[in-house]
């Protein structure tokens, strides 16, 4: 007899975060990021994983993207989906580091995904982060 349970959404979203990120890490080290990360999730949709709210933001802002007739709302549109992305991936960041018990998770968690995404420091990113909401 299967076991019914329910899996939270957080849940969903630490599992496509690891899933991600390990596929990145062992496929596509040479792409750009943002191509990586459309790779990775397309894999993992293929396994036919139930997707978080926040990755059906996700998706639902590069349909926009790609289907918007507008070449400003387009740009305006990849903004603030990167900057979701980029938010998301400090938070969780912060919460991996906090349980850790390293001094000023949120610094450090900035200026991993800074380094990450290709900006010059942490104060940089949440510059670009406040510009782009």
């Amino acid at each position: 007899m299967k076991a019914d349970f329910v899996v939270s959404d957080a849940d969903r979203s630490l599992y496509e975060e690891h899933f991600i990120s390990n596929y990145i890490a062992q496929r596509h080290e040479g792409l750009d990021q943002q191509e990586a990360n459309r790779r990775a999730v397309l894999a993992l949709l293929a396994t036919g994983h139930q997707p978080s709210q926040f990755l059906l933001r996700l998706i639902r802002g590069e349909l926009t993207h790609y289907w918007s007739a507008e070449p400003i709302a387009r740009k305006h549109t990849h903004r603030r989906r990167q900057a979701l992305a980029i938010r998301h991936e400090i938070a969780i960041l912060t919460q991996r580091l906090k349980r850790q018990g390293i001094a000023n998770p949120i610094t450090q968690a900035r200026n991993k995904a800074a380094k990450r995404w290709g900006f010059a420091s942490g104060e940089s990113l949440n510059k670009w982060l406040r510009r782009n909401r």
